[in-house]
């Protein structure tokens, strides 16, 4: 971050030599406001360049597969099952669970819920895929942000941020703002905000908070929880309160999910992918439950071992 430069210390010796300074804390605010203003300039120009790469890398913005514009619907219309003959939505009524004679949306509410004002002006023509690219710019500042907190240096800040934004999957999942590469992209917005309250000032209760509205977004990002929890632990001090403000910060979010689904389908734990899982791979289910341990090295093996295929 700028430090004022010489022209700043130039400025501060001259009005020394005429006696005209104020005191020497007045210079120093001075001095880290124009550092702030540099660095909010570093911010705009990271979120308008990763807003306009994500928005022109799709021109054709065919709208498919935007299942939180009509899960936003829904809640503004006071219901958790979708308005109407879902037979008729564009391309995803296969991704459509019905029980007992209503359709609902497997997938966890909180993007939709961040949809819901944009939802609210234009109806079902709101743009999931533009509003993804606006929460996918956010999160190259917010990785940028990280960054600094993590005391790197603004230029090996940049390079990585640059890297982050435009040379990894998270491109690709800002830039498409289908579904579930929305929803990956609100998971990471809220997943380092919750980062950022635990690494600059403590805020253990609102750190849970977000990362709680993260996993309501992709669920398995609450395990990035024991992350947080150990840097609670290398701050050492009041680590034991400080974690339970964490976990009940979580909980909160997590318990309301859990409520969400009862009312849904009468189950706290099951958000409707067990029917689809029945629905697709019958044979399967009839081996392996969706949540058997079976999966467990084919999942790992698929996160950290396998590479791209080439078609």
């Amino acid at each position: 971050m700028w430090d004022g430069g010489p022209m700043l210390s130039t400025v501060i010796e001259l009005s020394r030599g005429h006696g005209e300074t104020g005191s020497e804390e007045g210079l120093n605010r001075l001095k880290r406001f124009l550092g702030k203003l540099n660095g909010y300039g570093i911010k705009l120009m990271l979120f308008v360049s990763a807003l306009a790469v994500y928005s022109f890398s799709n021109l054709n913005h065919p709208g498919w597969y935007n299942h939180y514009v009509y899960l936003a619907d829904a809640f503004i219309h006071g219901r958790l099952d979708l308005r109407g003959d879902v037979t008729g939505y564009p391309l995803f009524d296969l991704d459509i669970v019905h029980v007992d004679g209503k359709a609902y949306i497997p997938f966890p509410p909180v993007p939709a819920v961040l949809l819901i004002p944009w939802v609210l002006v234009s109806g079902l023509n709101a743009s999931q895929e533009f509003m993804t690219h606006l929460i996918g710019a956010c999160n190259v500042v917010l990785a940028y942000s990280l960054l600094k907190k993590f005391g790197c240096r603004e230029d090996v800040a940049l390079a990585l941020t640059i890297l982050f934004g435009f040379g990894t999957v998270h491109w690709y999942a800002a830039m498409i703002g289908t579904t579930w590469f929305y929803a990956h992209v609100v998971a990471v917005f809220f997943t380092l905000l919750s980062f950022l309250n635990i690494l600059g000032k403590d805020r253990p209760f609102l750190a849970g908070l977000l990362l709680g509205a993260a996993a309501l977004s992709r669920q398995l990002t609450i395990l990035s929880s024991f992350f947080i929890l150990l840097r609670l632990k290398k701050k050492g001090e009041h680590f034991f309160r400080k974690a339970v403000r964490f976990i009940i910060g979580a909980a909160i979010p997590i318990g309301l999910y859990m409520i969400y689904n009862y009312v849904r389908v009468g189950a706290i734990f099951d958000v409707t992918y067990q029917s689809l899982y029945h629905l697709y791979r019958p044979e399967a289910s009839k081996t392996y439950g969706m949540f058997d341990v079976h999966w467990i090295p084919s999942g790992l093996y698929i996160m950290l071992l396998k590479g791209p295929e080439y078609i």
